[in-house]
């Protein structure tokens, strides 16, 4: 920032100049701060004081506050006091400028100064006397900030009270400010990510996770999003250990525990990762939990780590896995959705290579099938041989599962191989992924017609609607799947299957128009 100016008391305070120090921040899907950048290793006094002025950007877009209306967007966020409930409402000026426009109305019970180093005693109230937020976005970012907050913190009786006023306005500059910021790399992975300075005694860590165990089990868990309760979890990371046991206690209901395992995937932490594979293979759990474990595992974005890169080869190759044949199978597809929604980096190629070895030597179907499955959810053009050296498998499960990995590779070459699958799979469950998996292609003539001589031969109801949905998405042989539909709907003896060519047949008709 620069021509930087602070007011208190009616009172110029001296220049601080932490706020000319460049840094940057990461926004997650939901426009959340959830990560920040230094160029070098500060104080904490000085991170501390450029995240406070971070979070004055942070707001909610334009697309989150339009997703609900005429009511209000609202949502849970996280700042240097603690969780705020917020809402957003857009104002258009006379002159068409759009302003979103943020109230918060309430810090959670939990919220107060201890993460800034008071005492977490002192504070037990917050109250929000008034609160108003103005950002004039464009498409980089904002062009203006401005906002007015007055708030009361209480605590210990009538023994502390503080009230606090701040406005503040922060403009953009209609010129380029000559700044250490411009000489940084454009790459901020080169940056120093921000951590914590010092690591926590012994005594702070059992402090800390019997803070955490009490609000656990007192916080209304389920009032947060998954995103937000991630936000939370944050602070508590050093312990999260302190929640897989309380986990494996069954000390939630099955609204909470689902909330939980969603919030541990958010917060895609080397603890919280380390955790979830964990509970993927903890056999006391039930088997919707230790699924829920695989599913979480799959929504972090993080590029792989050598500790969770080291778990998931052990869970692998090494560990015989204690569960049935399905949920051993849904480990393994969920290590290849892990691949497809992390950043790439030399580990991910460990992960892969692992997978591809292990088709080679499964002996048992199902493992087979999940391998194959798994390599299609990673997505790597590179898994491409191995997957079609098992089109003609003897097993109408693995080509099912050739078939779908072939729909999401979605290369030329993949789509070659799935229009030689739909001249010779002749099984209902491999035929049916087959329509599906190529319907994502653009198809010739022929091959559209193929299918819907199939469909018409097929005595599934299943078969005929995936030929049906296939031949629905070709938009651009519009006469010719049409003519197809038609053809289709003749012969249907399922009304379902008659409604849904009919509704297909509807919308190409209405495509153009």
């Amino acid at each position: 920032m620069t021509d930087v100016k602070q007011v208190g008391n009616g009172v110029t305070m001296p220049f601080d100049p932490t706020y000319e120090l460049p840094f940057a921040v990461g926004l997650n899907a939901q426009a959340l701060i959830d990560r920040f950048y230094f160029p070098v290793e500060l104080p904490q006094q000085e991170q501390d004081k450029l995240k406070g002025l971070a979070y004055y950007f942070q707001f909610a877009n334009f697309s989150q506050v339009q997703s609900i209306t005429p009511d209000p967007f609202a949502r849970i966020e996280n700042d240097t006091v603690g969780l705020s409930s917020a809402r957003y409402v857009i104002e258009v000026s006379e002159q068409g400028v759009e302003t979103i426009v943020k109230e918060k109305y309430e810090y959670s019970a939990n919220s107060g100064v201890s993460g800034r180093g008071g005492d977490s005693n002192t504070v037990q109230r917050i109250e929000i006397l008034s609160s108003q937020h103005r950002m004039v976005p464009d498409e980089c970012w904002f062009t203006s900030v401005k906002g007015e907050e007055s708030l009361h913190f209480s605590g210990l009786g009538d023994a502390f009270s503080l009230k606090t006023d701040q406005s503040y306005s922060i403009l953009r500059s209609s010129s380029l400010a000559e700044s250490l910021l411009i000489q940084l790399p454009g790459d901020l992975s080169s940056w120093q990510i921000e951590q914590e300075a010092t690591e926590l005694s012994e005594e702070e860590l059992i402090a800390l996770a019997a803070e955490f165990r009490t609000q656990l089990m007192t916080y209304p868990l389920t009032d947060l999003r998954a995103s937000e309760l991630a936000l939370w979890l944050e602070k508590f990371d050093p312990v999260i250990d302190t929640l897989g046991t309380l986990l494996i206690e069954k000390a939630f209901d099955d609204e909470t525990n689902m909330r939980l395992f969603n919030a541990l995937g958010h917060l895609d932490s080397d603890n919280g990762n380390q955790l979830l594979v964990n509970l993927m293979q903890t056999n006391t759990l039930t088997e919707t939990e230790r699924f829920r474990a695989m599913r979480a595992i799959t929504t972090g974005t993080r590029a792989l780590t050598p500790q969770l890169t080291e778990q998931l080869l052990v869970m692998l190759n090494d560990q015989p896995f204690e569960g049935s044949e399905s949920l051993w199978g849904s480990a393994i597809m969920a290590m290849g959705a892990v691949l497809e929604r992390r950043q790439n980096n030399e580990l991910t190629q460990d992960i892969l290579s692992a997978l591809q070895d292990k088709v080679g030597v499964a002996s048992d179907v199902n493992e087979k099938a999940a391998l194959i499955a798994a390599l299609g959810n990673a997505s790597h053009e590179d898994s491409l041989n191995i997957i079609i050296n098992h089109q003609s498998d003897e097993t109408p499960r693995v080509r099912a599962n050739v078939a779908t990995a072939l729909g999401q590779i979605g290369t030329p070459r993949a789509h070659q191989a799935l229009s030689g699958m739909l001249y010779t799979e002749t099984d209902n469950r491999a035929q049916q992924a087959v329509f599906g998996a190529i319907g994502q292609f653009e198809l010739e003539q022929s091959d559209i017609e193929t299918i819907t001589q199939l469909a018409s031969e097929s005595d599934s109801e299943r078969t005929r609607a995936s030929a049906i949905k296939a031949i629905a998405t070709q938009t651009h042989k519009k006469e010719v799947a049409s003519a197809s539909l038609k053809r289709l709907m003749r012969n249907e003896t399922s009304r379902r299957n008659f409604t849904l060519a009919a509704k297909a047949l509807t919308a190409l008709n209405d495509t153009d128009n």
